[in-house]
């Protein structure tokens, strides 16, 4: 019994020291060697930094961008939702400013401190007091290298290799020019072509001898029938055809409206006023003879519109002339197809005339060649006088610039972005028939100002010409046929002397010709007008022009 009790105390001594050095062992920490803490060390931190990449970045807020605009759109409208989504930013409307009083509105608006971040001057000459003011910025190298499409396009359409000439200064570029697709096309003749078969010509004119055929025709052998002595050969839009046979369009209009003298390059590839060129002087003195012939209607000097859309010939229309101008084909084009209801002004003449029919009634008709075999009617020209400016305050912000940039971009690669931007969403805008063409939802949207409340074309900074011809085949398939001569007035930077005189100098030119062609002068005084133009300012302007030229290129 005492033997057995004493084994009991030898096992439960043992487990006690058992139990105690188990217990030490946990307390116990176990030593590693540098190499190993360190590999643990690593691969806790890894973990962490995955951790923290897996967890989303947090969005950055939209940055605001202020875009000068002629329409104020509804700010939560879907197009423009779209684009701030797209680019994360948000459009600040307060730049909404009315063409007709743009410098006005601008001039305030700048002149208390506020800036927008782009702006579309509609005068590229307007840059230079942007640069001397310190709005507008450099488009640096940098900046360009991001839209490379924009430059790889437009470029195409520079036909006379002058589009930048008003945009730099010292080699170095302040605005992007836009490029109006439509501009690359001259304008065309538009004739009353039952009145060429009424007096026995079967064919639209082509020079300038069958022309003049025409002319006295519709004066003499009463073309619309009805016995009375009351029609005329052509008024002041049939000028161009006569002056285009010439050489060179010297000016916008004898009319109503800014007579803008146009620019062109002489002989030694210098810039020149058209007005002045030798050329022109023949052209008036056959206006001259015309005009003392009873072939040019009385009233030219009023101009053929009397009111509603500038490119409508009241004249020609209401049946007072025989030819009218200064129109694209597509303000006369017939209706494409069912969808459509033609030019704008072929459906006024269609409203005068219900029983007209276009090939019958009326055509359209190219430049006619003159006795030197020159030939032209007046072009828009693709490069346009405005200009895109970022303002020193966009630039100051990267977001706001790459943003921009980014927009510009896009709308020259990215076809359906386009759309979005010109034509709306497909299903409420517009939709597409059984073609594949685009139709305007036009009960929804008869007007352009319907679409620019909904964001459409505010967004479109500058045209890609290109998507614009894709997305109107008629127009442009309808415009090629009439592709005829034309003459672009030449891209010039406008000058000190160019601000200081040009004014005096359109008044004098404008009275000149009107004196010439309604006889009241003759011919001749055309040498004595051109004396006083030069000595009245036109030397000095064409001299800063061609030497700005060379400036604002770097050369």
């Amino acid at each position: 019994m005492k033997q057995r009790n004493n084994m009991k105390k030898g096992i439960s001594l043992v487990l006690v020291i058992a139990l105690l050095m188990s217990l030490s062992a946990c307390g116990k920490t176990t030593e590693k060697n540098p190499a190993e803490q360190t590999q643990a060390e690593t691969k806790t931190e890894t973990n962490q930094v995955q951790t923290e990449q897996q967890k989303p970045t947090p969005k950055e807020d939209p940055v605001v961008i202020q875009i000068v605009t002629s329409a104020q759109p509804d700010p939560d409208a879907k197009v423009i939702k779209a684009v701030e989504e797209k680019y994360n930013v948000k459009f600040n409307w307060d730049w909404v400013v009315d063409g007709k009083k743009f410098n006005e509105v601008m001039g305030v608006k700048l002149s208390s401190g506020e800036m927008p971040d782009f702006v579309m001057l509609p005068d590229s000459g307007d840059i230079n007091k942007y640069i001397k003011q310190g709005l507008a910025a450099e488009i640096t190298p940098e900046m360009q290298a991001k839209i490379p499409t924009y430059f790889k396009v437009v470029e195409k359409y520079d036909e006379n290799k002058n589009m930048w000439v008003d945009a730099k200064r010292k080699g170095k570029l302040y605005g992007l020019k836009p490029i109006s697709s439509q501009g690359a096309y001259p304008t065309v003749l538009i004739w009353r072509t039952d009145w060429l078969k009424n007096v026995g010509i079967n064919e639209i004119p082509k020079t300038l001898e069958d022309f003049e055929k025409a002319m006295y025709a519709f004066k003499e052998k009463d073309p619309d029938k009805d016995g009375q002595p009351n029609t005329y050969g052509l008024s002041e839009t049939g000028f161009d055809a006569v002056f285009g046979a010439f050489g060179a369009i010297p000016l916008k209009t004898l009319g109503k409206g800014r007579q803008v003298l146009f620019i062109t390059k002489n002989e030694q590839g210098e810039l020149a006023f058209a007005c002045t060129r030798p050329e022109m002087k023949e052209a008036l003195a056959k206006l001259q003879q015309y005009y003392k012939d009873g072939i040019i209607d009385p009233e030219f000097v009023t101009g053929e519109n009397k009111g509603g859309y500038w490119a409508t010939s009241h004249a020609f229309i209401n049946g007072r002339i025989g030819v009218t101008g200064k129109v694209l084909p597509t303000h006369w084009n017939p209706p494409y197809d069912k969808d459509s209801q033609g030019g704008a002004v072929y459906q006024e003449m269609l409203a005068a005339n219900p029983n007209a029919k276009f090939g019958e009634t009326f055509d359209i008709g190219t430049a006619i060649t003159g006795p030197h075999g020159k030939a032209g009617l007046h072009k828009w020209g693709a490069v346009n006088s405005n200009i895109g400016v970022f303002t020193t305050k966009c630039v100051q912000d990267e977001r706001k610039t790459n943003a921009i940039l980014q927009l510009i971009e896009d709308t020259f690669t990215d076809y359906d972005f386009y759309l979005l931007l010109t034509k709306g969403i497909e299903g409420i805008h517009y939709t597409k028939n059984a073609e594949g063409k685009l139709v305007r939802n036009a009960k929804d949207f008869p007007k352009d100002n319907d679409l620019r409340k909904e964001g459409v074309y505010l967004l479109e900074l500058l045209q890609q010409p290109e998507f614009r011809k894709q997305a109107l085949p008629d127009y442009y398939e309808f415009i090629e046929k009439y592709n005829g001569p034309g003459y672009a007035d030449e891209m010039y930077p406008k000058t000190e002397s160019y601000s200081k005189n040009i004014s005096a100098l359109e008044r004098l030119t404008v009275d000149t010709y009107m004196s010439i062609i309604t006889g009241e002068k003759p011919v001749e005084y055309f040498d004595e007008f051109v004396d006083l133009f030069y000595k009245n300012g036109g030397t000095a302007i064409e001299q800063e022009m061609n030497t700005q030229v060379k400036e604002n290129l770097g050369q």
